[in-house]
């Protein structure tokens, strides 16, 4: 019944917006302190989920993936601050920060962090700490409570609800943990869910499985999903738009086949080459020389250039604009000056 009225509410919210995207991020900066002084962490980056899709954010550690989701969240470091931009649930901004910002974002965004032992309180059973949300925020009775934090594990695929609701987070396996995770952050039945590295810590069968039940959820509750991770093979089975993070700025945004098979960045293409391909036997993987640069000393120009096979003097001085190719789609974008060559390769 909860569900359904909430559905038909969010039906009626779109209607209002004229079937917009469920999540739009227009602009969007964010600074952290270090040092008595302020860097840019998150450079005016811009993206927008619909219903029922998956958007994905990679890049490697420290690129301003998760400082982004939780921005979007609204629950950023005590260094850190949203300097400029726009979040727009179904249309509408909310605001940044304070109370008014949680009360925007409660039961229609929802967050899974990375690792779901520390995000899970071990000295309460499960069935309580699923219950929690819908108790507090959609005042259901305790016994109402108990009896959807049941029907969100068994919707997370966990085979014995009632024992597992008893048991408490040091009992169960990581996959489980994770599962409850995923059961706490539909509690309130967001529209939007926010995934920071969910599957990091599992073995590839579990992994596998998440992945599958992220993508079931999506389909089934009309999700809209962020999922920022440094795997592209995860991104690859998840997501159907995928966003390239280099030093807090977008380089590389498009549907996933197309950024993954045809990229149009060399940081891109970098990622790609890493990878080891078990089906290739002569090939090695080509690691992407030096290292993410710090915020406190970034490169001038495109911050890639000092790593990039493809860098030319004009690399160190124009910082690029994210376009598409001269005669390609608008929707494949690039923050590169030789984008255009990327093509050609």
């Amino acid at each position: 019944m909860i569900a359904r009225a909430r559905r038909a509410q969010r039906l009626g919210s779109r209607a209002a917006t004229g079937g917009g995207p469920a999540l739009a991020v227009a602009g969007l900066s964010v600074s952290v302190l270090r040092s008595e002084r302020r860097y840019v962490a998150v450079d005016e980056i811009s993206f927008a989920v619909g219903a029922g899709s998956a958007f994905g954010l990679v890049g490697e550690s420290g690129s301003g993936k998760s400082l982004t989701l939780r921005a979007l969240i609204s629950v950023l470091p005590p260094s850190a601050r949203v300097e400029s931009g726009e979040v727009l649930l179904h249309g509408r901004a909310v605001p940044h920060t304070g109370r008014a910002a949680r009360r925007a974002r409660r039961g229609e965004m929802a967050m899974i962090f990375q690792d779901s032992l520390s995000a899970l309180d071990p000295v309460v059973s499960i069935g309580a700490q699923v219950a929690e949300a819908p108790r507090r925020l959609m005042r259901l009775s305790r016994r109402r409570a108990w009896d959807r934090a049941l029907e969100l594990l068994r919707l997370v695929g966990l085979p014995d609800p009632s024992s597992t609701a008893h048991a408490y987070p040091h009992q169960i396996s990581g996959g489980m943990r994770q599962r409850i995770a995923i059961a706490i952050a539909l509690s309130t039945e967001p529209s939007v869910l926010l995934c920071d590295e969910p599957t990091t810590a599992l073995d590839v069968t579990v992994q596998a499985q998440i992945l599958d039940l992220l993508d079931d959820l999506r389909r089934r509750l009309d999700l809209a999903i962020v999922f920022v991770s440094h795997d592209l093979a995860v991104i690859r089975q998840l997501c159907d738009q995928t966003a390239v993070m280099y030093a807090g700025r977008l380089v590389e945004t498009g549907a996933t086949t197309a950024a993954l098979e045809q990229p149009l960045h060399p940081y891109t293409r970098g990622l790609l080459d890493a990878i080891v391909d078990l089906d290739d036997a002569v090939g090695a993987p080509a690691p992407i020389p030096g290292s993410l640069p710090d915020i406190e000393r970034l490169p001038s120009g495109c911050t890639f250039h000092p790593r990039c096979f493809l860098a030319t003097e004009e690399c160190s001085t124009i910082v690029p604009e994210l376009r598409a190719p001269t005669n390609l789609p608008e929707t494949h974008r690039s923050a590169c000056i030789h984008r255009d060559k990327m093509v050609r390769q």
